[in-house]
């Protein structure tokens, strides 16, 4: 369905391209397939591709906290109590 192909992150000339081959006939499956098979490819390079982002931000959560830790830590130890 349309909504497939647009959650599929298609553009609309490549729906239109996929939708044309469909008027086509069955003899344009293989096509069709090979159209599927890179939308997943580009999916699933992006998925991997988010998930390091992901994993970047938790890396660098971790680091914050691990800073804030030792500044806290120095700040107490460093400086007057009344300061």
């Amino acid at each position: 369905s349309l909504n497939c192909l647009k959650s599929c992150g298609m553009s609309i000339a490549e729906m239109k391209q996929y939708l044309a081959l469909c008027m086509e006939g069955e003899g344009t499956i293989p096509e069709r397939k090979v159209i599927l098979a890179e939308k997943k490819e580009t999916l699933l390079k992006s998925i991997t591709e988010l998930q390091k982002a992901v994993d970047d931000i938790i890396i660098q959560a971790k680091k914050d906290g691990q800073l804030e830790a030792i500044a806290q830590t120095w700040l107490h130890t460093t400086l007057p109590q009344d300061f």
